[in-house]
């Protein structure tokens, strides 16, 4: 357990600045090597253009990984090219990423481990 006190309230539309510190926290115990981040959520809305939880956490690391960002639920200005289906779901997820190719993360993510919707990993 990790002990993070500078946590804010929340606030609509701002729940990166709620959870960066926890996040940052969890970040600095990792003594493994690992190549990427993946979170549950957008590291982009609009594909490359407003910044979310995955973005702002690529910002705030001093030795930079690539983030891939799984998010189960559509923000309207998403396209079908963010779009990576599994199983048999009738829902696709949205894949954002930073620091790696778009295509690679979709990848990556359509070969996760899980014969659902959602890979074990992120479940």
């Amino acid at each position: 357990m990790i002990d993070v006190n500078n946590v804010v309230p929340y606030e609509s539309g701002q729940l990166y600045k709620r959870e960066m510190p926890c996040l940052l926290a969890l970040m600095n115990q990792i003594n493994e090597p690992f190549d990427a981040i993946i979170i549950d959520g957008y590291v982009f809305l609009h594909g490359v253009e407003k910044a979310e939880l995955g973005k702002y956490l690529y910002d705030h690391l001093v030795n930079k990984k690539p983030i891939i960002g799984i998010a189960k639920n559509h923000f309207y200005d998403i396209t079908e090219d963010y779009a990576v289906w599994r199983g048999v779901s009738k829902h696709p997820l949205y894949v954002t990423s930073v620091g790696m190719d778009l295509t690679k993360a979709r990848e990556i993510v359509s070969e996760m481990e899980g014969d659902h919707r959602m890979p074990k990993m992120v479940t």
